[in-house]
């Protein structure tokens, strides 16, 4: 007569694994998908931040700001539109430094890119990879 706890036997354990990793499997696709949707939304949030402090600076200033991408890539740059901010040169002195004129890199969350008039969009138009 056995005396104690009951234990497992290694048919058992396996058994268990073997369900907990189809488990996983079904969920994977969900879990990619959201986690996808999520990061859109991230970018899109970030890009509209950063829109809107340039409109507060485009009007405090008086001078149009210019949003510009990198087409295929998630990289981006909005500063005033004024060839001094885009010729790749030192920046010009600021007037008023307790109101300077805002130059914006930003890139998007990996896996993000900007897709310009659809061309190279995957399948279904899934901007996320």
């Amino acid at each position: 007569m056995r005396s104690g706890r009951p234990s497992y036997t290694l048919f058992e354990l396996l058994l268990v694994l073997a369900v907990l990793v189809i488990l996983a499997a079904l969920a994977y696709p969900s879990l990619s998908k959201a986690r996808g949707g999520y990061a859109l939304r991230e970018a899109v949030d970030q890009v509209r931040t950063a829109w809107a402090e340039a409109r507060t600076h485009a009007v405090n200033e008086g001078q149009p700001y210019r949003f510009a991408v990198v087409p295929g890539q998630g990289n981006f740059r909005i500063a005033p539109d004024a060839a001094a901010y885009w010729s790749g040169g030192d920046l010009p002195p600021v007037n008023d430094p307790s109101n300077r004129p805002l130059v914006h890199e930003g890139a998007l969350p990996h896996g993000i890119r900007f897709n310009l008039d659809g061309a190279g969009a995957p399948p279904g138009g899934d901007t996320s990879q």
